[in-house]
């Protein structure tokens, strides 16, 4: 039960961290209005994509090379070092040619310094929260992140009382500003807590051959699975710019709150599997399937029945078009839950193919079906793409599981008695040290 001690004690605090990023968000919706918000999050997706582009899978194989003692968490800093100096090079030579060519920068178009120092910030908190991840502290990062955007939201919460009536801009740059303030925290105490004796320290070509080796796989399936989460996005922005484009942009990240149980147990189960060789670990992940498939079955017939009302209610009435895209995304995203677990236990087997057949997968149809269906329907079309490519990959790695561990479908589904023993041996863990 070690796998569900620590699967518990932290993902309660990334699920907190999350939910107050939710809320957060809930401001920012209100306050930048849809378009505004539309073109908050293209750069998030912009700078989100470019790290991933660019960081060739390091933060994957951080966590797996310090997690399985194959490399030196001062190597792996001098790793890092010199992977986020060439990052920032390849960004900003995009950025400028991109402004030469059409007139706008393309990690946040209005200004080059918000989307750089933006980009630095979301790749070295991938980096550190690896590097926490990988050195065992799965509790201390995510502790570290509830707390941070806590502060994050209540320093919103002042600076929307001190300066009301801003335009979006002005929010982006406080956001940009505060998350920034947030990686050195990280940052310091990360060296804190290890205390090594050289951060940086020389590298060798036999340490970053296995590393790159693991790496290039996670690299190419992130990126193909990102491009599948997110493609919709660059395709609305061209056929439906403007309002359309926050509407829809809203009604993924509504949906996306299913993951975000399945992502904060995901983010351990990783590196715990990758860390603990020889446990019987598919005991304590059907037992977390099984709970978030029943939990998040009742949720979506409560929201089936009360979207249309809470929905505009809580972020105003000019999102009400929100409420059909996010009602179609709704079975797709239920079922990519057991997908999002799934895949991060066969990353931490090192079963990166089976991953990469699944990222494939996904990208392919939502692809296929944002050419055929975003032009005409728009947003809605946008959200029969995505349910159409999260269900099919969601059953992909159902399939492939039954065939591996020869189990029928219902084992994802009915509870077990031993669940119940699962739980009230980890509901006892929660805040124990």
């Amino acid at each position: 039960m070690q796998l569900g001690r620590v699967l518990v004690q932290s993902s309660f605090y990334r699920f907190l961290s999350l939910a107050v990023v939710f809320i957060l968000n809930i401001f920012l919706t209100r306050l930048m209005g849809a378009e505004g918000y539309g073109l908050f999050s293209l750069m998030i997706a912009n700078v989100t994509f470019l790290n991933l582009l660019t960081g060739f899978g390091a933060d994957a194989a951080v966590t797996y090379q310090l997690a399985s003692g194959k490399i030196s968490i001062s190597r792996l800093g001098m790793v890092i070092l010199l992977l986020l100096i060439i990052q920032i090079i390849i960004a900003t030579a995009i950025d400028v040619g991109v402004k030469y060519h059409s007139g706008h920068y393309w990690l946040y178009q209005h200004f080059f310094w918000i989307g750089i120092i933006y980009f630095i910030t979301v790749s070295l908190v991938d980096k550190y929260t690896a590097l926490y991840n990988g050195q065992g502290f799965y509790t201390s990062i995510y502790k570290i992140l509830f707390i941070t955007n806590t502060c994050i939201l209540g320093l919103f919460a002042a600076t929307f009382s001190f300066y009301p009536g801003n335009d979006a801009e002005f929010y982006v740059r406080c956001f940009v500003l505060f998350y920034a303030i947030q990686i050195l925290i990280i940052i310091i105490i990360f060296y804190r807590i290890t205390n090594p004796p050289f951060p940086f320290a020389k590298i060798k070509i036999n340490n970053l051959t296995p590393f790159f080796s693991y790496s290039i796989i996670s690299f190419i399936t992130n990126v193909i699975q990102f491009l599948a989460y997110r493609i919709d996005y660059w395709f609305m922005d061209y056929y439906h710019p403007g309002s359309s484009l926050g509407i829809y942009v809203l009604a993924v990240r509504l949906s996306q709150v299913f993951w975000v149980m399945p992502v904060a147990f995901a983010g351990i189960i990783f590196p715990v599997t990758a860390k603990l060789a020889g446990i019987n670990k598919q005991s304590v992940l059907l037992t977390i399937i099984r709970f978030l498939n029943i939990i998040n079955i009742l949720i979506a017939l409560l929201i089936l029945l009360f979207a249309n009302r809470v929905i505009p209610f809580v972020f105003g009435y000019e999102y009400a078009a929100t409420v059909l895209p996010f009602l179609y995304l709704l079975p797709g995203v239920i079922l990519f839950c057991t997908g999002i677990i799934l895949a991060a236990y066969y990353a931490g087997i090192n079963k990166l193919p089976v991953n990469l057949a699944g990222s494939v997968l996904c990208f392919c149809i939502i692809f296929l079906f944002d050419i055929l269906l975003i032009p005409k329907e728009g947003a809605t079309g946008a959200a029969i793409a995505s349910t159409i490519g999260y269900s099919a990959t969601g059953i992909y790695y159902m399939l492939y599981f039954m065939k591996e561990n020869r189990c029928g479908l219902l084992v994802f589904l009915i509870p077990e008695k031993q669940d119940w023993m699962h739980f009230k041996e980890l509901s006892k863990t929660i805040f124990s040290k």
